[in-house]
C-alpha cells in the first residue's frame, strides 16, 4: 500500500519528475549508487515537506547511518543553483549533514575548526571531555543532540533556523518562574542557531506508558502554566496557524483526492463554527504526552519553542489529538485513551465546556502527519483522521449530545435505520446497486456510543429477488483499515468459491457519511451449534486448523503489529480495572499478574509473523457445509500465529469451566485444532499456544464483568486459573490447552 500510494502520488505530480525516487529511493538508483556507494542495503526516508508544484524534501537515511537531505525540485526553480545536483534530468539535490545551510548551527557543532569555540559558547566541557548525539533531526528545520561527559547525559543541544532560535530563548527566558522544571539556557548563539538547555533527568512518557496518575499530574501542571503570568511571552498570531492548517489540507488535492473534498468541508464547518477565542493566558503550543518527563519526584515540561499568550482550550485540544491520532493509527486502543484523556481532564480541574470543535481543528492539523513521518500505511492513516474529524465535528452539532466526559460518541448510523435514508445510502456508497432498495433494517446488536450491526434486505431493482446484506458501523469513524484488508483477503483467495472451503464474506461498499461497512450475509452455524447438531469434535477441530492455516497464510498486507508487550500492556489494564472494580479479587489478580509476566517472556523470541485475527474464538466462525466463513476482522494485525489458537482454546476452556458446553468436547475440539494446526510447525509450537492460551484467559476475567451471564463465575474463573498456573509457569513447557478443559470434563 504505500509503495501504491507513492507512485500513485508521483504519476500525479508531473511539475516534480524526481519525486518518485525521492519519496522511494533503492540501492539501485543511479543518483544513489553516485552519492553513497558503498551503504548496505536501501537507504530510508525519515521525514518529508512535500510543497506540491514546487519541491519534495526528504530527509534519507543510509545504512551506514550517513544522513542526507535529498530534493526534488521543478526543473526550472532557480533556487536549485544554491545545492549539488546529482540527477540533473530529474532535478534531484543531495546535500550531506550536517551541511544544511538553514541549520547553521549542527555544521558549527561537528566541524573540527568550530567546534571547540562552538563548545565554550554553549556553555558545554571541551570536545574531548564529552560526546554528542544525534537525538531527533528535521532537516531544514531542526536538529537535536545529547551532550554527555562520563556516560552521564549533561546537556541538550537544539539547533533551529536562527529566527527559530531567537524566539525560543525569549520564550525560555519567559518562563523561569514556572512551579515545575522547564529546560534551563546554558549558552546560546543567536547567529548559528544554537542553543544548549541543561539536561533534566527522568524518563520521558509516551501514550503506552503513562498513567493515570501521571495524566492527573500532566493536567495540573497545565493549569499551573495557564495560571501564570508569562511575563514577556507574544501573542499567538491566530492567522498564521489557520493559514498552516489551510495549506494542509489543500496538499491533500495532489496526497489524497479522494479525501480532500471532505477534509475542506470539515475546514470550512470548522471555519465557521470557530468562536471567539478566550482571555489570552501563557500556553504551551505543543503540549503532548512527550513533552513531559517523569523526574521521580514530578512531572518536568519541555520544549516551550511554540508558547506564546493563546486560548487555553488549545493546549488541551493538542494534548488530546495526539491521543486521538494515535487511535486512529491503530498504535493505542480506545478505552486507552479515554483513560488517558479524562485522568488529563480531571487534573486540569477547570471547566472548559467541550473540546471537540477545538479539537477536530488540531487533529485535521495532522492530518499531513503520515505522509511526512512515513507511516507505514500512510494513505490509510490519513484517511483515518479525516474521518476522525468528520466524526467530531458531527459530535459537536448532534442535538443534545451529553457533555458527560464518558458518553464520548454519537451513533452516526441512526439514520439507517430509516428506509428512505438507508437506500439512499445504500445506492451511493455501493457500487454496481445504483437502483437498490432497502425493504427492511433490523438491529442486530448494539454497544452504545461504539458501533452498531445492522441488517438489510435488499432488492437491487424492483421485482428482483431480496438480499441480505449486514452493516457495520463504527462510531469513532469508518473502518477503511478493515475494509482494505477484507477486500485484498477476498482478492487473495479467500472467497465464497474457493477450493480450500475458507472465506470471509464479500465486501460490498462503504456507507461513509454512516461510517459503515456493508458486506453480504452469510450462512452458516457457529461452532457449539454444530457440535449439538452432532458434528464430531475432531472434525470441527480439523476444520478451525484449516481456516487458521489459510487466514495466517493468506499474502496480503497488514501495516499493525501486535506483540506480546502490547498483549501485556493491554492485559494489565483490564486486570487493573478487574481489581478495582472488585476489591475482594485484588490479591489474587495481583498474584495472577506476577505469575503471567514470566510466563509471557518466551513468547518475546518467536520469530514468525503472520496475518492474525487478534480475537479468533468460536462465535468468529461459521460452519456452512463445507466451507468455513472467518467474520470481525477489525483487529487483525501482523503477529504469532499461536495467538489465535490460544485465543480460540482460552474461549472453549472459559465456556467448559461455566458449564456452558461439556468439557470433553471442548478438549477434543482444542486436542484435535492442535494435532493438525501444529503437525509442521516449529518445535515449541504448543508451549507458546499454551502461554497464549493463559494469557488470554486472563483477559476473559475481566471480560466476563461486563455480561450479566458471566459476572458470577469470576472468582471461580480466577481461582480455576491460579490453581493451574503455579507449577506449570515455572516449567520450560506448559500443559498443552486441552487438558485445561478436561479438568473439567
Amino acid at each position: 500500500m504505500p509503495a501504491d500510494a507513492d507512485r500513485a502520488l508521483a504519476a500525479r505530480e508531473d511539475a516534480l519528475p524526481g519525486l518518485a525516487d525521492v519519496l522511494t529511493p533503492t540501492r539501485d538508483s543511479a543518483w544513489w549508487r553516485q552519492v553513497c556507494p558503498d551503504a548496505p542495503g536501501d537507504p530510508v526516508v525519515s521525514y518529508v515537506k512535500y510543497k506540491p508544484g514546487q519541491s519534495c524534501l526528504a530527509g534519507v537515511v543510509a545504512g551506514n547511518g550517513a544522513r542526507y537531505i535529498v530534493k526534488a525540485w521543478r526543473p526550472s526553480d532557480p533556487a536549485m543553483a544554491g545545492y549539488e545536483v546529482v540527477d540533473a534530468a530529474r532535478a534531484i539535490t543531495v546535500t550531506r549533514f550536517p551541511h544544511d545551510a538553514k541549520v547553521r548551527g549542527s555544521r558549527w557543532l561537528h566541524d573540527e575548526a568550530s567546534r571547540d569555540r562552538a563548545h565554550e559558547r554553549l556553555g558545554l566541557p571541551t570536545p574531548a571531555e564529552c560526546t554528542v548525539d544525534l537525538l531527533a533531526w528535521k532537516p531544514e528545520r531542526r536538529a537535536v543532540y545529547r551532550v554527555s561527559q562520563a556516560g552521564t547525559p549533561i546537556a541538550l543541544v537544539k539547533c533551529h533556523t536562527a529566527s527559530a532560535a531567537r524566539a525560543a530563548e525569549g520564550v525560555t527566558a519567559a518562563l523561569q518562574e514556572l512551579p515545575f522544571p522547564t529546560p534551563l539556557v546554558r549558552g546560546s548563539s543567536a547567529r548559528r542557531g544554537a542553543i544548549a538547555y541543561h539536561w533534566i533527568a527522568g524518563h520521558a512518557l509516551t501514550h503506552d506508558s503513562v498513567s493515570p496518575d501521571q495524566c492527573r499530574k500532566a493536567g495540573q501542571l497545565l493549569a499551573a502554566l495557564h495560571t501564570s503570568s508569562g511575563r514577556a511571552l507574544g501573542v499567538r498570531d491566530a492567522g498564521e496557524r489557520h493559514q498552516r492548517l489551510r495549506d494542509s489540507v489543500a496538499a491533500l488535492t495532489m496526497l489524497l483526492p479522494d479525501v480532500h473534498a471532505a477534509a475542506r468541508d470539515a475546514l470550512a464547518e470548522i471555519e465557521r463554527r470557530r468562536p471567539a477565542a478566550g482571555p489570552p493566558v501563557p500556553t504551551h503550543g505543543d503540549f503532548y504526552v512527550k513533552q513531559l518527563l517523569d523526574t521521580g519526584d514530578g512531572l518536568a515540561c519541555l520544549d516551550f519553542d511554540e508558547a506564546a499568550m493563546g486560548d487555553a482550550s488549545d493546549d488541551l485540544a493538542v494534548f488530546v489529538a495526539h491521543i486521538e491520532r494515535d487511535v486512529a493509527r491503530g498504535s493505542i486502543l480506545a478505552h486507552r485513551a479515554t483513560q488517558i484523556e479524562d485522568a488529563l481532564l480531571d487534573g486540569y480541574g477547570r471547566h472548559c465546556g467541550s473540546l471537540d470543535l477545538a479539537l477536530a481543528e488540531h487533529l485535521l492539523g495532522l492530518v499531513h502527519h503520515p505522509f511526512r513521518h512515513r507511516a507505514a500505511d500512510w494513505a490509510g492513516d490519513t484517511r483515518a483522521l479525516v474521518d476522525r474529524v468528520r466524526f467530531l465535528l458531527a459530535r459537536g452539532r448532534a442535538p443534545g449530545t451529553p457533555s458527560t466526559r464518558g458518553q464520548r460518541a454519537v451513533d452516526v448510523a441512526a439514520p439507517l435505520l430509516d428506509h428512505a435514508q438507508a437506500t439512499a445510502a445504500v445506492r451511493a456508497g455501493v457500487p454496481g446497486y445504483p437502483n437498490a432498495e432497502v425493504t427492511s433494517v433490523r438491529v442486530e446488536r448494539h454497544k452504545a456510543g461504539r458501533r452498531t450491526l445492522f441488517s438489510f434486505v435488499v432488492r437491487a431493482t424492483a421485482g428482483a429477488p431480496e438480499e441480505r446484506w449486514l452493516a457495520k458501523a463504527r462510531a469513532r469513524g469508518t473502518d477503511h483499515r478493515t475494509a482494505a484488508l477484507q477486500q485484498s483477503l477476498w482478492d487473495a483467495g479467500l472467497h465464497s468459491g474457493s477450493s480450500h472451503g475458507v472465506s470471509v464474506p464479500a465486501l460490498l461498499g462503504v456507507l461513509e457519511g454512516h461510517h459503515a461497512l456493508v458486506q453480504r450475509w452469510v450462512g452458516g452455524i457457529p461452532l457449539p451449534a454444530a457440535l449439538a447438531d452432532g458434528c464430531a469434535p475432531a472434525i470441527a477441530g480439523r476444520r478451525v486448523a484449516r481456516a487458521l492455516e489459510v487466514l495466517h497464510g493468506a499474502a496480503v498486507h497488514v501495516a499493525r503489529r501486535w506483540t506480546i508487550d502490547d498483549e501485556l500492556g493491554m492485559l494489565e489494564e483490564r486486570l487493573t480495572a478487574l481489581a478495582t472494580a472488585r476489591p475482594s479479587l485484588a490479591a489474587g489478580v495481583a498474584r495472577l499478574w506476577h505469575r503471567l509476566v514470566p510466563l509471557a517472556a518466551p513468547l518475546r523470541t518467536r520469530a514468525r509473523l503472520t496475518l492474525v485475527h487478534r480475537d479468533f474464538y468460536h462465535d468468529q466462525l461459521l460452519f456452512d457445509g463445507e466451507r468455513t466463513w472467518i467474520l470481525d476482522l477489525d483487529c487483525a494485525a501482523r503477529g504469532d500465529p499461536a495467538m489465535d489458537v490460544g485465543n480460540f482454546a482460552a474461549h472453549l476452556v472459559e465456556g467448559a469451566w461455566r458449564g456452558e458446553y461439556p468439557g470433553a468436547h471442548a478438549a477434543a475440539v482444542i486436542q484435535s485444532l492442535l494435532d493438525d494446526y501444529t503437525r509442521d510447525a516449529a518445535q515449541g509450537a504448543r508451549d507458546a499456544v499454551a502461554r497464549w492460551t493463559a494469557l488470554s484467559l486472563a483477559r476473559l476475567l475481566e471480560i466476563a464483568l461486563h455480561h450479566d451471564a458471566r459476572r458470577a463465575s469470576v472468582p471461580e474463573l480466577l481461582d480455576r486459573l491460579l490453581h493451574w498456573l503455579p507449577a506449570r509457569a515455572r516449567g520450560v513447557s506448559l500443559t498443552p490447552p486441552a487438558l485445561l478443559a478436561l479438568e473439567v470434563a
